[in-house]
C-alpha cells in the first residue's frame, strides 16, 4: 500500500512538474518572442532617428549652400519646393494640423531608402523669425525751445521736394486705447507745411485717426475716402503722396500698401512770401520752395524762436519751437522721395531693405543704429554736404531708446505667397527653423526639429580690407623718386575695367613720412600719395605702395558703415606714377579677387515656445 502510495506521488509530481516546465516554456517563448521584438522595433526606431538627423544635417546643408553664394540675402530664399501631399503626417507631427498650409520658405528633401527599406526623411526650413530694429520715442515734451525732450530733429533739413513727394515709414502706436492725444508723426517747415498727425479726439469709439496736412489743408475723411486706421501696438506701414499741382486725386494715402484714400489738395510751388505769420497757419499755395528748413520726427514744430516772420533767415539763425505734441511709440524705416510713387512701387519695396542708391531717394533713414544720438542718413547718391543726418533728442533724459525685437512668421495658405509679416524689414539676423521627420516602412515617424541664426549681412571684405603686396608692385627703378603716386581703378573698357561706384574705395595705413594730398572720392578722383623728399629706393617705393588697401564701402566712400550692397568678381587697381621727366610716367594694375563673403555659420539657438 505504501508503495502504490508512494507511486501515485511521484506520478502526480512528473505531472505537476510537466505542465509546470510546459508553463514556462510558453512564458520564456512568449518573453523572448517579445524581446526580440521590442529589439526589433528599437532597433528600426533607432534607424528612423538617424534618418531623422540625416535630414536635419541635409536641411542645414541646404540652407548654408544657399547662404554662402557669392551674392546673397536671406529675404531672397524663397519656397522653391511645395509641400503638396495632403496626408503630410510629419508637419501633423510638428504641430500643423492644418496640412493644406505650407511652411515659409520650406524644403523638401527625400533621401530614398538610406540603404534599407523604405526608409527617408523629410525636411521643411522656415524662415521663422527677424530681429527688427526701431527707436522708440516716449511722447515727452513740452512746447518751446527745449531740446530735452522724446523725439529726432535735424535744423536744415536739405531739398524737400515741393513739386511732387512719397514719404514713407513704420511706425507702432503705443498710445493708452482709451487715451486723448494729437500727436506729431513728422512735420517739415515752420507750422503746417506738411505734417503727418495720428489723433483721438475723444476717450470712447473707435476714432484713432491718420492726420495728414500740406499747408492749411488737413486731408480729413470724406465719404468713401479714408486715412487708414492705425493699429494699436502693432506695426503699420503709411505711404503719403502727392502727385503736384492741384488736378484730382492728387493725393493718396496708402496703408500696408494698400491704397485708403485719394483727395484734392490745391497745392503750388509758390516762393515763400515775406512777412507771412506762421503763427496762424500758411496758406495752401504757399509750400515754401526754400530747401533747409527743419524736420522732426516724432515731434511737431511751431515756427522758429520769437521770429516767425517766415524768412529763410530764421531757418538759419533761430532754433526751431517744437508744438509738444509728440509721438509715442516706435518708428522705423523712414524715406523721402522726390516724385509721386504708384501703389506698385510702394509694394515692391515697403518690406524690404533700400540700398540707398534708388532714384529720386532724398533721405532714407533706418533707425537701426541701436546706440549714439544720431540717425543716418543712408542716401548713397548724395554728396555728404547734403545729407540730413538726425539728431536723436531725449536718449538718457526723455525715454528715448533704441529698441531691438523678435518678430515671428506665421504659416500661410498658399505654399506661393511672399512672406506677410507686417514688421519693418529685419535685419543683423534671420531665424531659421529646420523641421525633419525620419520615416519608417511601416509609416513609423521620429519628428526632430532645431532653431539656428544666421547673419543676414557677412563681414569679410565688406568690413574689412585686401592689403596690396609689395610684391605686387613691378615698377621699373628710373633712377629718381617720382613726384607722386596715383590710385585708382581700370575703366578703359576692357576686361580690366571693373569697378563697382558706392562699392569700392581705397584708404592708406599710416605711413611715416609720406603725405595723402588726396583721399579716393570716386575713381575720378584717386588716392593721391607724395612722398618723402629726398631719394627713394626703389624697395621703399614699393614698400610705401603696398600700405595701401582696398575696402567695399555702401556710403559713398565712407567705410565706417558696413556695405549693403556686394559684388563679387575681381578689382584691377591702377597704379600711376607720375615724374617731373614725363616720359619716366609709368602704369601698372594690381589685382585683387573678391570671391564670396565669409562663410555663413549657423549657430544652434535655445528658443523658449510659448
Amino acid at each position: 500500500m505504501n508503495r502504490q502510495q508512494e507511486q501515485g506521488f511521484v506520478l502526480v509530481f512528473v505531472i505537476a512538474m510537466v505542465a509546470a516546465l510546459s508553463v514556462m516554456t510558453a512564458s520564456m517563448n512568449f518573453y523572448y518572442d517579445s524581446a526580440l521584438k521590442s529589439v526589433s522595433r528599437n532597433s528600426v526606431y533607432q534607424q528612423i532617428k538617424l534618418a531623422s538627423e540625416s535630414g536635419l544635417q541635409a536641411g542645414k546643408t541646404w540652407l548654408l549652400s544657399e547662404l554662402n553664394k557669392d551674392q546673397f540675402s536671406l529675404l531672397d530664399i524663397q519656397n522653391n519646393s511645395h509641400v503638396d501631399n495632403s496626408d503630410n503626417l510629419c508637419l501633423n507631427r510638428h504641430g500643423y494640423t492644418d496640412t493644406t498650409k505650407d511652411v515659409f520658405f520650406s524644403k523638401r528633401i527625400i533621401s530614398g531608402d538610406l540603404g534599407t527599406t523604405n526608409l527617408e526623411y523629410e525636411v521643411f526650413i522656415q524662415r521663422y523669425a527677424d530681429v527688427i530694429k526701431s527707436i522708440y520715442f516716449s511722447g515727452t515734451g513740452t512746447s518751446g525751445n527745449d531740446f530735452n525732450r522724446s523725439g529726432a530733429y535735424i535744423r536744415k533739413f536739405r531739398d524737400f521736394p515741393n513739386n511732387q513727394f512719397t514719404v514713407e515709414a513704420w511706425f507702432k502706436n503705443k498710445r493708452g486705447d482709451t487715451d486723448t492725444y494729437d500727436q506729431h508723426l513728422w512735420e517739415w517747415g515752420r507750422l503746417w507745411d506738411v505734417v503727418f498727425k495720428v489723433r483721438r479726439n475723444t476717450a470712447s469709439g473707435n476714432n484713432h485717426q491718420f492726420s495728414p496736412r500740406i499747408g492749411g489743408i488737413e486731408l480729413a475723411a470724406t465719404p468713401g475716402q479714408s486715412n487708414g486706421e492705425p493699429v494699436r501696438n502693432e506695426w503699420t506701414h503709411i505711404a503719403w503722396v502727392w502727385d503736384g499741382g492741384n488736378s484730382s486725386g492728387n493725393v493718396r494715402i496708402y496703408q500696408n500698401g494698400i491704397l485708403t484714400g485719394t483727395w484734392n489738395a490745391a497745392i503750388t510751388a509758390d516762393v515763400i512770401p515775406t512777412n507771412q505769420d506762421y503763427d496762424i497757419g500758411n496758406d495752401a499755395n504757399e509750400l515754401p520752395e526754400i530747401d533747409y528748413f527743419a524736420l522732426a520726427i516724432g515731434e511737431g514744430l511751431d515756427g522758429y524762436g520769437s521770429s516767425n516772420d517766415g524768412t529763410a533767415n530764421d531757418a538759419e539763425t533761430l532754433a526751431a519751437d517744437f508744438q509738444g505734441v509728440p509721438w509715442k511709440g516706435n518708428i522705423a524705416e523712414f524715406r523721402f522721395w522726390s516724385n509721386s510713387r504708384t501703389q506698385t512701387n510702394i509694394g515692391e519695396n515697403f518690406r524690404t531693405r533700400l540700398t540707398g542708391g534708388e532714384p529720386n531717394l532724398i533721405s532714407y533713414f533706418k533707425f537701426n543704429e541701436g546706440t549714439g544720438s544720431t540717425a543716418f542718413d543712408y542716401n548713397t547718391t548724395r554728396p555728404a554736404a547734403r545729407k540730413n543726418d538726425l539728431t536723436i533728442m531725449g536718449i538718457g533724459s526723455q525715454g528715448t531708446e533704441w529698441q531691438e525685437d523678435i518678430a515671428k512668421y506665421t504659416l500661410v495658405a498658399d505654399h506661393d505667397s511672399t512672406p506677410t509679416l507686417n514688421v519693418p524689414p529685419g535685419e543683423d539676423v534671420a531665424y531659421y527653423r529646420i523641421l525633419s521627420c525620419g520615416k519608417g516602412s511601416d509609416g513609423q515617424l521620429v519628428p526632430m526639429e532645431g532653431i539656428y541664426t544666421a547673419p543676414v549681412i557677412q563681414g569679410g571684405v565688406g568690413d574689412g580690407e585686401i592689403q596690396i603686396n609689395a610684391s605686387e608692385v613691378t615698377f621699373t627703378d628710373q633712377g629718381v623718386p617720382p613726384l607722386r603716386a596715383e590710385f585708382s581703378f581700370y575703366t578703359d573698357g576692357s576686361e580690366n575695367s571693373i569697378y563697382s561706384n558706392g562699392e569700392d574705395s581705397l584708404d592708406i595705413n599710416t605711413l611715416s613720412g609720406w603725405t595723402k594730398t588726396q583721399s579716393f572720392t570716386s575713381n575720378s578722383s584717386p588716392l593721391t600719395l607724395t612722398p618723402p623728399v629726398g631719394n627713394l629706393t626703389l624697395t621703399q617705393l614699393k614698400n610705401g605702395i603696398a600700405n595701401v588697401f582696398y575696402k567695399n564701402c555702401s556710403k559713398e566712400q565712407d567705410c565706417s558703415v558696413s556695405p549693403q550692397s556686394y559684388t563679387p568678381g575681381t578689382r584691377r587697381i591702377k597704379v600711376d606714377l607720375i615724374y617731373s621727366n614725363v616720359a619716366f610716367n609709368q602704369t601698372i594694375g594690381i589685382v585683387k579677387s573678391l570671391t564670396a563673403r565669409d562663410k555663413v555659420v549657423l549657430t544652434p539657438v535655445s528658443w523658449v515656445k510659448k
